[in-house]
């Protein structure tokens, strides 16, 4: 957890903004946008809604950003706001048993539940060899995987292949019969 001090130093002044100089394919060139690397900004179009981005590099003076949606309205001389300097998410107990997609929006069309804690997107990785051992065998109540592919408990799994072979489905056999207290499942297209 980082402290005040800390936090303080990582934040850009209130109010960051710039204008669009150019559009090449899905990449947007702002200039007088000294936003970090990360940092989650919104585009402003003159008719339309808004459109979120993160901050993807640099190109002399111009900030270069990614959009989250399509481009369609976005013009020259658009304006371009800080949303985010430090990218992060709301975390709390409230998230089990919810869906959410990529952004940390709720798909499941329950009510928006609390969410106390903000945890970075991109914390410290723990070095290999530092990492805790996997000795305990975690059952996933899938025989054939529980005898021949055996999990460990806090183990990262993959499950990789083609489109309707039934990766879904055996994520959520897995997330029924597993001994697991909580599964954390992301599916990624």
């Amino acid at each position: 957890m980082l402290s005040i001090v800390e936090q303080v130093q990582q934040l850009l002044p209130y109010g960051l903004s710039g204008t669009i100089t150019r559009i090449v394919g899905l990449t947007v060139s702002v200039a007088g946008f000294p936003a970090p690397l990360g940092a989650v900004c919104r585009i402003h179009r003159e008719q339309g809604h808004t459109i979120d981005g993160s901050v993807v590099g640099f190109q002399g003076d111009e900030t270069l950003l990614l959009a989250y949606g399509e481009l369609e309205g976005v013009r020259r001389g658009n304006r371009v706001t800080l949303l985010q300097s430090v990218p992060g998410a709301r975390v709390g107990d409230r998230l089990l048993g919810r869906v959410l997609d990529g952004r940390g929006r709720f798909l499941d069309r329950l009510p928006p539940a609390a969410r106390p804690h903000r945890v970075p997107l991109f914390g410290q990785m723990t070095p290999a060899l530092e990492r805790p051992r996997i000795d305990v065998p975690l059952s996933t109540g899938i025989r054939v995987i529980d005898s021949l592919l055996t999990c460990g408990k806090g183990q990262r799994l993959g499950i990789f292949s083609g489109s309707g072979v039934g990766k879904s489905t055996l994520l959520g056999q897995m997330a029924k019969t597993s001994s697991a207290d909580v599964n954390v499942i992301i599916l990624v297209g």
